[in-house]
C-alpha cells in the first residue's frame, strides 16, 4: 500500500492533517492542528522542521503554497495569520494575525507576484468578518477587493483564480454561495 504519513514514526499521532501542498518537485507539506507543518520527499520520512517558528504553533494550518516570484517565495495560511518566507529568508507575518485568520491563500498562475488570501472562515477554530485581499506584490502590500461589498461580512471559506483568464477570482462564501469577481480586463503583471 501506498506510504501513509499517519503512520510515520516523526509525525506525532496527536498531528491532525488540516491541509496539504505537494511542490513542483513533489516535496509533501501537510499542515496540522497545533503542530505546525511537516514535510517529506518521500512520503515515509517526515520532518517538521519547515515553516515558521512560533512560540505557540497556530491552533491550525489551513493552507500551504509557493511562487516562483522573488526567487521563490512560500505561504502558509494559519488561524493566526498568513506567513510568508521569500527565497532563503526568515518568515514573517505578512496578512491578517490579530485575531484575523487567513483559511486559504493561492497565487495567480499566470502572475507569480500576485497573490490572493481569504480571511474569516477557519471551519470548527474560527468564524470572523471575512474579505479577500490581493497583493501585487508577492505579499509585500496587500489591498482589500471586498470592503464595502455583502460578502466582507461572511468568512471566506476560499478563493480560486482562474488558470485560462486572470481577470476571474472565485470565492466560496460562508452562508452566501458562491461568488465571481470580474476585473473587467485581464489585469497585468507588475
Amino acid at each position: 500500500s501506498p506510504p501513509c504519513a499517519r503512520n510515520s514514526p516523526s509525525m506525532p499521532s496527536s498531528a491532525r492533517a488540516t491541509s496539504i501542498y505537494v511542490d513542483s518537485g513533489g516535496t509533501m507539506y501537510v499542515g496540522t492542528e497545533n503542530h505546525g507543518v511537516f514535510t517529506s520527499a518521500t512520503g515515509t520520512s517526515w520532518s517538521s522542521t519547515w515553516g515558521p517558528t512560533w512560540t505557540t504553533s497556530p491552533r491550525a494550518i489551513m493552507a500551504i503554497t509557493s511562487s516562483t516570484a522573488s526567487g521563490g517565495t512560500s505561504f502558509v495560511a494559519t488561524t493566526s495569520g498568513l506567513y510568508r518566507k521569500v527565497g532563503a529568508g526568515s518568515w514573517s507575518l505578512v496578512d491578517g494575525g490579530s485575531g484575523y485568520a487567513i483559511n486559504d491563500v493561492v497565487v495567480d498562475p499566470n502572475c507569480p507576484q500576485r497573490v490572493y488570501a481569504a480571511l474569516g472562515f477557519v471551519a470548527a477554530y474560527s468564524l470572523h468578518r471575512g474579505g479577500i485581499d490581493m497583493s501585487d506584490d508577492n505579499g509585500s502590500t496587500w489591498t482589500n477587493l471586498t470592503a464595502g461589498q455583502t460578502i466582507h461580512q461572511a468568512g471566506i471559506a476560499g478563493v480560486h483564480v482562474d488558470s485560462t483568464d486572470s481577470r476571474y477570482l472565485y470565492a466560496a462564501v460562508y452562508g452566501q454561495g458562491a461568488w465571481v469577481y470580474d476585473r473587467g480586463s485581464t489585469p497585468t503583471c507588475p
